[in-house]
């Protein structure tokens, strides 16, 4: 199974990845994609923003909209933190872009 993320320079990468993953995880475990993810992945910090271009997911934890409301820049309709997304397989061709 793969997504497809956008980096900050604009070039697609396809990412594999497993039942459970988090989005987060799997752009930090593939790519070398500077500050990205630095809390963990415990919805702190903001740094894993991505935008969801293809794929449906869950409702937005009020942690999650917290977070985003506070840290992140460039908030979308389609904003969501990397470490809330799980993917599973029927996010097999989702889309993201790093913010």
């Amino acid at each position: 199974m793969k997504i497809i993320v956008t980096d900050k320079g604009r070039y697609k990468h396809e990412i594999s990845f497993m039942e459970g993953d988090t989005v987060r995880d799997v752009i930090e475990d593939e790519m070398n994609e500077p500050d990205f993810g630095l809390c963990g992945g415990c919805c702190a910090c903001s740094t894993c923003h991505v935008y969801v271009i293809k794929g449906t997911y869950s409702t937005m934890r009020n942690s999650e909209k917290d977070t985003l409301e506070n840290l992140a820049d460039d908030i979308e309709d389609n904003s969501r933190l990397g470490c809330c997304l799980t993917l599973t397989s029927k996010n097999d061709g989702d889309e993201f872009i790093i913010v």
